[in-house]
């Protein structure tokens, strides 16, 4: 895990990598993300919700956006 980290810190997108890595997010939590959940004054992120990809009757895909499957996912790290 500490090359990846390592790589990570160079690399354009390496944020994603950190957070998932560091932080336990998920790649639904870390695809919710917005800008208004970042904090820079107080070093806090929220998360608020998840992005997953799901599938109509049709078999058309499409992206649902919506809160966490349970409480304890929604937090503050």
């Amino acid at each position: 895990a500490l090359k990846v980290l390592e790589y990570a810190k160079t690399h354009k997108d390496g944020i994603a990598i950190i957070l998932m890595l560091e932080y336990g997010l998920s790649r639904s939590e870390l695809l919710g993300l917005k800008w208004t959940d970042i904090d820079t004054d107080n070093k806090i992120i929220h998360i608020m919700r998840g992005v997953v990809d799901a599938q109509d009757n049709n078999g058309k895909m499409y992206i649902e956006i919506g809160e966490p499957k349970n409480d304890f996912r929604k937090r503050d790290i």
